[in-house]
């Protein structure tokens, strides 16, 4: 007895401990989620501004203290407590090539300049070339949290004194804001906007808006907090829709032409990025390529556009390239394009015309499903053209056996034999080969061949020829009696009665009557 309660104590000692553990578990598990959300919230941007100089002695330290100066000020007027800056010279390493080939440098040479600085969120490289005394900037953006670049915008002065402001609003139009992804479902998302705890201005252009677009980027990291090789994934063709935006919480909608793009639950090693996407372009020119390994471009295939809750509408074809331009729309809004070929959908594209002067996007090539439409759209006319024809030669003929005109009923009954038969066609349908090297395409073909030739089964049954043959023989035999009924017989002919020889005429002998006188 004893033992048992004391086994019996030591279960509830050992059961009150599990919940005990759980719930403290439960608690650093929300005061970490907690402390991960205000320190996204109310963080600032680390922001590193690098200057690539003209390599001339006349850029001197003095010129960089009088950039740095005017850029710190702009950025604290501007962003406020946003933004940690800090503006330097552009590292050796990079400063020659960022001048010569800015679009050129790669993340990974950015990386491994940086000295053994952590937590940069954004680092923007500005390249000064003097032409002759025209200055001549580009400015790029390196989200590198992301580890993404932006495009390289082209600004020029001729004057040193406006270099500064020059840079800075090339510095503005490249930034990007960022938001981090916190739950999914479905095409539902909700995310919060970095620094959004410190915007003190809706004006601000760390400020993310209804009704922007956002683009997705996943970052895997490894054991020290750092990208694992090859942990960024840019999602192509997915983009986040804000439709409601309430200080830094963002209500999103997915766009994308994929299946279930983003992780539906993020991980201590997985971050759900977003950054804002601002067109920098009038146009963006769309190319359209076949996904298979030839690449060939895709001419004469359909564009259509649908913006929100709109109708879809068509703005054109691809042209012999495979490229269609899209302009720029006045409110940047994300679009979705749909890509059509005949009367299948093939993709949808969500993108915001401008964000880049050239896209490209790897298609299924329809080609052979399109001409296997063709086909089975030009078989269907036959058939039914047929199927109506032999119809109303069948009435016809009908028509001409109930009036008794017989060899006009066996005229036009040649002309029904001579018509398209289902033997024909189907014969005609056994040597039609069309072949896809993309097997998605190949399977849509070969459905439409079975659907043809089920079709083709319902009609144009060799059993009206038959009838209408049998029908018309039966016109042409004379009647036969009904069984058990003697018909009557024909009458026989009575011979007309031969002619009297002529004879000359004899005169009858006259014989005198005896006269009896009348009695007195």
């Amino acid at each position: 007895m004893t033992r048992l309660l004391h086994s019996t104590m030591l279960r509830n000692l050992f059961s009150g401990l599990q919940w005990c553990a759980l719930l403290l578990l439960v608690i650093v598990s929300s005061s970490s989620s907690a402390f991960a959300q205000a320190a996204w919230e109310f963080t600032p941007y680390e922001v590193r501004i690098w200057l690539a100089l003209p390599d001339d002695p006349t850029w001197n330290d003095a010129q960089i203290a009088q950039l740095r100066t005017v850029l710190l000020g702009r950025a604290e007027t501007t962003f406020g407590p946003v933004w940690n800056t800090k503006v330097d010279r552009a590292p050796d390493v990079l400063a020659t090539q960022m001048r010569g080939d800015l679009n050129g440098l790669k993340v990974e040479q950015v990386q491994n300049a940086i000295p053994g600085e952590a937590g940069i969120d954004k680092i923007y490289l500005i390249a000064v070339n003097d032409d002759h005394g025209r200055l001549q900037l580009q400015i790029r953006e390196l989200d590198y949290r992301a580890r993404l670049f932006g495009v390289v915008l082209d600004r020029e002065t001729m004057q040193r004194d406006a270099l500064a402001w020059t840079i800075w609003d090339g510095i503005v139009t490249a930034f990007t804001p960022i938001a981090r992804i916190e739950r999914v479902n479905g095409n539902e998302l909700a995310a919060r906007t970095r620094a959004g705890g410190l915007i003190t201005t809706e004006d601000s252009p760390a400020w993310i808006r209804k009704n922007v677009a956002l683009r997705p980027v996943l970052r895997r990291n490894d054991r020290n907090g750092e990208p694992a090789a090859g942990g960024i994934s840019i999602l192509p063709w997915t983009m986040l829709n804000v439709l409601e935006q309430s200080g830094p919480q963002l209500s999103c909608k997915l766009q994308t032409g994929y299946r279930s793009p983003i992780p539906a639950k993020g991980t201590a090693r997985l971050e759900r990025l977003a950054l804002l996407v601002k067109p920098q372009f009038p146009s963006t020119v769309l190319h359209l390529r076949s996904r298979d390994a030839s690449a060939s471009p895709l001419a004469g295939y359909e564009i259509w556009r649908k913006t929100g809750d709109t109708d879809a509408e068509r703005i054109g074809a691809t042209d012999w390239r495979g490229d269609i331009e899209l302009p720029q729309a006045e409110t940047a809004a994300l679009q979705t394009l749909l890509v059509k070929s005949g009367n299948q959908l093939l993709a949808r594209l969500p993108l915001v015309p401008g964000q880049q002067p050239q896209l490209e996007a790897a298609v299924v090539n329809d080609d052979g499903r399109l001409q296997a439409e063709g086909f089975i759209a030009s078989l269907q006319s036959k058939i039914m053209d047929l199927e109506a024809r032999r119809q109303i030669s069948a009435v016809r003929i009908r028509a001409k056996i109930k009036d008794d005109k017989l060899d006009d009923a066996q005229k036009m009954f040649e002309e029904f034999r001579n018509l398209e038969t289902r033997s024909d066609l189907s014969r005609m349908l056994d040597k039609q080969i069309i072949k896809s090297v993309d097997p998605t395409t190949q399977k849509r073909i070969d459905k439409m061949l079975v659907d043809a030739r089920t079709l083709l089964s319902k009609f144009l049954d060799p059993e009206l020829g038959n009838a209408m043959q049998r029908e018309l023989l039966a016109a042409k035999k004379p009647a036969t009696p009904a069984k058990g009924v003697t018909p009557p017989k024909a009458a026989t002919p009575t011979p007309a009665p031969a002619p009297m020889p002529t004879t000359p005429a004899t005169p009858m002998p006259t014989t005198p009557m005896p006269t009896t006188p009348p009695k007195a």
